[in-house]
């Protein structure tokens, strides 16, 4: 373990807890308000973050052990795609445990890396390709990922009428 990582480990259980809070206080009116930059409910969006939680901790895993990632961006955006309509329907009670049970797994995974498991390098199909650290699939894959979706639910919540 490392300083770095337990920071990383925290920042990220500090974003999935605010998530996990949205989702919670939200109304089930608001929590099926469509974002328009997935065009997927508030409710689904988030769900999507719980499931790639446990994407994004294996590529962290691969990457700190110097193994590529092979997928490619357009694998992703497929699956993600099949992931909405397959789980139009989900629940609130669903998503909040895989927020909850994903998020603790993905920051174990952060947080037992040691400072030269951050730094190790590999090839990023998601990313085109581009060599990146283990700390930045961290910072990029995970961290930016749901600080950004979060920011969207949030967006929708906030319009006049709360959303709904």
């Amino acid at each position: 373990m490392s300083e770095q990582a337990i920071e990383l480990a925290n920042r990220f259980t500090t974003a999935n807890d605010e998530l996990i809070g949205i989702i919670r206080g939200a109304s089930d009116a608001e929590l099926q308000t469509i974002c328009p930059g997935e065009q997927w409910s508030v409710l689904v969006t988030a769900r999507h973050v719980a499931i790639s939680y446990r994407v994004v901790a294996s590529w962290i895993r691969r990457v700190a052990n110097g193994e590529e990632v092979p997928v490619t961006r357009r694998q992703i955006d497929e699956g993600n795609a099949v992931h909405a309509q397959e789980f139009a329907a989900t629940s609130r009670e669903e998503v909040l445990m895989l927020l909850h049970d994903n998020g603790l797994k993905a920051a174990d995974t952060i947080r037992n890396l040691s400072d030269e498991q951050l730094g190790t390098s590999a090839i990023m199909g998601p990313e085109h390709g581009a060599r990146l650290t283990a700390e930045q699939v961290t910072r990029d894959g995970l961290l930016r990922h749901v600080a950004e979706h979060t920011a969207d639910i949030q967006a929708v919540l906030a319009r006049p009428g709360g959303g709904a």
